[in-house]
């Protein structure tokens, strides 16, 4: 399929928009390696991606952390790996039924990592890092598992289309959620794009990623963007087991058929969609506004 993006000045780019699916390890005309990527990836930055699975009356429900505290658990290419790794484990699991993402000390995810970024600022390399989320959180959404973003502090840019890959959002009141791929002279390309549509539709999905507009609680929940709130002074993972009760008084293997359904039904056209996304992020990754933004740090302003 062909499309032409039309710039300034009367110019076509013209580009094919192969099918990136996000089950296979295809990508445009050449073999997508995710071993390969994965490789490539682990070694740029720290941080971490941990898997927990819980005990007692929350068994059955999995958590994944995510650490970079002194990035607000921005993502180094270390940890888009680590959590692919999570994923993979995941899909193993047979007797999951539910799963919470949240990131430690207080913030969700602030995003890609800058410093990473800056490292791989091509176009090649960006579609590399775009193709690789796009099926990784795929994969995360994909999971017949009911999941939960627990959502405190800052959650930025790739944070935000990383949380729109759950099922649920859960929100702190002194938390926020914003769009800033403008600010990064970008657009979203790890299927935020997409999943922002499909969720509020394509005037409230402009309005967020043009405007770059902050999303507290309370906004969050009158967009039909944030499912619930997490409560003041009750532990984090205590209180999306609280939420999550209710869908866990189904059996397991229902739960997780009943998931499946809705997972087929929302993926009927999601494939082409993040084709396109992934495309335009990628002739704008390393491309002027994107390099000025980057040199003027304008992500957290």
């Amino acid at each position: 399929m062909r499309f032409h993006l039309v710039a300034s000045g009367s110019l076509a780019l013209r580009r094919t928009f192969p099918r990136l699916y996000c089950s296979t390890s295809r990508m445009g005309e050449k073999s997508f390696d995710e071993a390969e990527i994965r490789n490539k990836f682990k070694v740029l930055g720290k941080g971490d991606v941990s898997l927990t699975k819980l005990r007692g009356d929350c068994k059955g429900i999995a958590v994944i952390s995510l650490c970079n505290p002194e990035r607000k658990n921005a993502l180094t290419g270390y940890m888009m790996v680590k959590l692919a790794e999570v994923v993979d484990e995941l899909e193993q699991w047979q007797n999951g039924r539910a799963l919470v993402l949240f990131g430690s000390e207080g913030s969700f995810c602030s995003g890609a990592d800058l410093s990473i970024i800056k490292a791989i600022n091509t176009p090649e390399e960006g579609n590399l890092m775009c193709a690789f989320m796009q099926r990784t959180l795929c994969r995360l959404g994909r999971l017949p598992l009911v999941s939960v973003a627990a959502i405190e502090g800052k959650t930025l840019g790739g944070g935000a289309e990383l949380a729109l890959a759950c099922d649920f959002r859960l929100m702190s009141q002194d938390a926020e959620i914003r769009f800033v791929q403008v600010k990064m002279g970008l657009t979203p390309g790890w299927g935020g794009g997409a999943r922002l549509v499909r969720l509020l539709g394509k005037q409230k999905a402009l309005q967020l990623l043009g405007k770059g507009e902050k999303v507290d609680l309370s906004y969050g929940r009158q967009l039909g963007l944030i499912d619930g709130e997490l409560l003041h002074g009750q532990d984090v993972i205590t209180s999306c087991c609280d939420w999550l009760s209710e869908f866990l008084h189904a059996h397991t293997s229902v739960l997780r058929g009943i998931k499946d359904v809705v997972s087929v039904g929302d993926d009927s056209r999601l494939e082409e969609e993040l084709d396109i996304e992934r495309s335009i992020f990628t002739s704008l990754f390393g491309a002027e506004a994107n390099k000025k933004a980057l040199e003027q740090a304008k992500k957290h302003k």
